[in-house]
């Protein structure tokens, strides 16, 4: 893995989960497996790091709310995008960013839980500044 930049956290990390408001019906029931990402993420850090608090704050945006706090990174749930021409098949996408916060997108139809969780896992790490 190659690190292509770090943040500074003077708080545990923040993030935001923001489903889609044009397709909050049919993404709304993987909201758990992107939570459930986040939490086993922290835990791996925790038992591979012992040091530090690899605490994660998570909140959940519904369509017509705001969020309580600023986010770190903002993981936007949404449903499969049409085929982008790449021809290739993918989950999920992070921009790399010294700002704050980092836009991150999970895709959820079509996918188990299991993908949108180490889905929501993989772009999170690429949003502190991991590469692959």
């Amino acid at each position: 893995m190659k690190l292509l930049y770090s943040h500074s956290f003077d708080h545990t990390p923040r993030v935001l989960i923001v489903p889609n408001p044009d397709s909050y019906d049919s993404v709304k029931k993987h909201i758990a497996p992107v939570q459930e990402g986040i939490s086993l993420l922290t835990a791996m850090l925790e038992r591979e790091y012992s040091y530090g608090d690899w605490n994660m704050e998570f909140e959940v945006v519904t369509p017509g709310d705001r969020a309580s706090f600023e986010p770190d990174i903002i993981v936007n749930l949404d449903s499969r995008q049409d085929d982008d021409g790449c021809g290739e098949d993918y989950a999920g996408w992070a921009i790399p960013s010294v700002k704050k916060p980092v836009q991150t997108v999970v895709f959820s139809l079509g996918f188990a839980d299991m993908n949108i969780r180490s889905t929501t896992m993989h772009e999170i790490i690429h949003a502190m500044g991991v590469g692959h």
